[in-house]
């Protein structure tokens, strides 16, 4: 994936993400981009090694991020392991924009 261009998202459903950074496989920055109609099912995001740490800040727009078990769960910031709890999106009402942040320890 190419820095700072924007990718298709590799769950499909036509989200685009954009790169900000990335650390030796280990923590990465992105703004993801969902746009109106978009859904993710629940899903798990599995890690060869170490604990998966997810936050998630919303920029703008409307829609709703769901996962079993967050650590931190207010309307715009999520914290939580992707890696060992169901998460998904459920339908997006007005473009969506999230900049995210992963760990991996």
């Amino acid at each position: 994936m190419a820095w700072l261009k924007w990718e298709q998202g590799r769950q499909g459903g036509g989200y685009r993400k954009l790169k900000l950074f990335q650390i030796l496989r280990r923590m990465d920055g992105y703004v993801i981009d969902y746009p109106v109609g978009f859904s993710l099912p629940t899903h798990k995001d599995p890690t060869p090694r170490g604990r998966h740490y997810r936050l998630n800040i919303v920029l703008s727009g409307e829609g709703d991020f769901y996962s079993e078990r967050s650590i931190i769960d207010t309307k715009r910031i999520k914290l939580f392991r992707p890696d060992i709890n169901n998460h998904g999106v459920k339908t997006i009402t007005k473009r969506r924009r999230v900049l995210s942040f992963g760990l991996v320890i």
